[in-house]
């Protein structure tokens, strides 16, 4: 197994938490960076760190969205 591999496996499972972690938001399991912390285990700077590349708003401690809601990326729930 060459580091190409190794880096593609990493990068592919890191995708994967992404959709999970969206998944997971649009089925209301999760709301909050807290939460979903809580939930998967993954550090808080983690979980915002996945908000942002994946554009999911999820609230942080202040009350506000780690990145902004707009029609494409708000849940079913909250339209």
């Amino acid at each position: 197994m060459s580091l190409n591999d190794l880096a593609f496996n990493s990068n592919e499972k890191r995708l994967q938490r992404i959709m999970k972690l969206r998944r997971d938001f649009n089925e209301k399991k999760v709301v909050t960076v807290k939460s979903a912390s809580a939930a998967t285990g993954y550090a808080y700077s983690t979980i915002v760190k996945w908000c942002k590349d994946g554009d999911i708003p999820l609230v942080d401690i202040e009350g506000k969205t780690v990145v902004p809601m707009t029609d494409k990326n708000t849940p079913r729930w909250l339209k």
